[in-house]
């Protein structure tokens, strides 16, 4: 009987939702370095790089545009280095000045108040790691894939791109040019780009995968905020962008114009009828959708557990991939 109750669960399929690493293993290393993308491999489908750009033109793997959160920024340089409105900017550093920085735990700053945003988080004391190229991070990813037997993927998410044009500089040639050079052409099952900005993946579409004949998979993020502070540039100014069609149905068939997948905030799809029936039609439209993000730290109301949660999302829901700070934490 015990053997027979063995072969069951071995038989049981715990899911086919592919596991994002979102910004590596962040909740355990501090995010988007080398040793959180290091500590992912293994366990994750696709490891997620927030994407900025430095001074000399690299793609740096951050989150914000800015350096202060995250860096100890305001220890290594002085305060004439920062801009007129006392922010340190990862596009006024090299990619050699970035590389003195340390990454630590994220923080929230209100003037002179510094709070952390996970608390319980200890690794901004007892680890800390350098800025990674977007490079390094491809140089890992290829590495690991010529010596298993299991491929991962990249998930690069095009941040801030109306300050960049705001900046006069093209993130998002300076990133098909990498791809290009990595041989991504060669390889377009192992990648997914993502975005906030539909004006930039449409402009990805419409010029981008032709000129470089390619046909990366478009992801279109979702927040659960309608606007705020996601902005677009447009004729010379930067303006709020306004999300609200993006939570309708006929907002989901504009988005199917230029996406293969949506990525909802988990909060998008869960909890009342409508948000039931909204996943259900993005579902019929074919798209894929990767909901983010799972962390031990932010169970959402109703969920005993991280991992009751994701159980939900992915075995009821059947949600195609899931963005978490625990890609190691296993699931079943």
């Amino acid at each position: 009987m015990k053997i027979i109750i063995f072969l069951m669960l071995a038989m049981i399929n715990f899911g086919n939702s592919v596991i994002i690493a979102h910004r590596g293993s962040s909740g355990k290393y501090p995010e988007n370095t080398i040793e959180a993308f290091n500590s992912a491999k293994d366990y994750a489908d696709y490891l997620e790089q927030d994407l900025q750009l430095s001074k000399d033109g690299k793609l740096i793997v951050f989150h914000d545009k800015i350096l202060d959160n995250v860096t100890n920024v305001k220890e290594i340089f002085p305060k004439n280095r920062a801009r007129k409105d006392g922010k340190y900017y990862v596009i006024d550093f090299t990619l050699e000045e970035l590389k003195k920085l340390k990454v630590s735990n994220r923080y929230f700053i209100f003037s002179v108040i510094k709070m952390k945003e996970f608390k319980n988080r200890k690794y901004d004391t007892e680890q800390s790691d350098k800025i990674a190229s977007f490079e390094e991070v491809l140089d890992l990813v290829e590495k690991y894939n010529q010596g298993s037997n299991r491929k991962i993927g990249i998930y690069p998410e095009l941040k801030d791109v109306w300050f960049y044009k705001k900046e006069g500089v093209d993130i998002t040639k300076k990133l098909f040019d990498v791809l290009d050079k990595y041989d991504y052409p060669d390889k377009q099952n192992q990648i997914f780009i993502q975005s906030y900005d539909s004006t930039e993946l449409i402009r990805v579409r419409q010029f981008f995968l032709s000129e470089y004949k390619v046909n990366y998979k478009l992801v279109q993020l979702i927040p659960k905020r309608k606007s705020g502070d996601i902005k677009v540039f447009k004729n010379g100014k930067v303006e709020n962008y306004d999300y609200k069609y993006f939570y309708t149905k006929d907002g989901l068939n504009r988005i199917k114009e230029y996406a293969n997948a949506i990525g909802p905030d988990k909060s998008l799809i869960y909890g009342t009828e409508e948000k039931k029936e909204y996943y259900e039609y993005a579902k019929e439209l074919g798209f894929q959708v990767h909901v983010y993000t799972f962390n031990l730290e932010r169970v959402t109301k109703g969920f005993k557990s991280y991992e009751e949660e994701v159980k939900y999302f992915r075995d009821t829901l059947k949600v195609d991939g899931y963005f978490t700070d625990y890609a190691e934490i296993e699931v079943k």
